[in-house]
């Protein structure tokens, strides 16, 4: 698929939450990255209206209506390793909206499971017959 340049990529870093200790209330360690998909030069017409389509449908918390994919991360204590998962994770999103599914071809059910639904509601329907028979007085 497609590599994101990094170059595209605007990143801020700010304070992180949780726990840390003094690390948290002293260096800004979490990452926020935002990727102008609209203008970037890697992607024709056709990928961003995908990337588009699926971003409004699936991420629509990373997503804005200026067409601006943003992640935030703040997994580690490590500001270059959450930069690094923030790439990561808005390459995941590219890819899976990049990546066409096929639709499933509808089959028809087999003789055997065809059987099978059928042996099973026999099996039930003699249950429901043996309980009517002894609720009877």
């Amino acid at each position: 698929m497609n590599k994101i340049s990094e170059n595209e990529i605007f990143f801020e870093t700010m304070r992180s939450g949780g726990p840390g200790g003094q690390n948290v209330n002293k260096v800004a360690t979490a990452v926020r990255a935002r990727w102008d998909f609209e203008n970037s030069l890697k992607l024709n017409d056709e990928q961003k209206e995908l990337i588009r389509q699926r971003a409004k449908n699936h991420y629509r918390r990373h997503y804005t209506k200026e067409g601006i994919l943003i992640v935030k991360v703040m997994e580690t204590r490590s500001q270059e390793m959450n930069k690094q998962m923030a790439l990561d994770v808005l390459q995941e999103i590219v890819n899976d909206a990049l990546t066409i599914t096929m639709k499933r071809k509808e089959t028809k059910p087999t003789y055997a499971s065809k059987e099978r639904r059928l042996e099973g509601k026999k099996i039930k329907s003699e249950k429901k017959k043996i309980r009517r028979k002894e609720i009877e007085f």
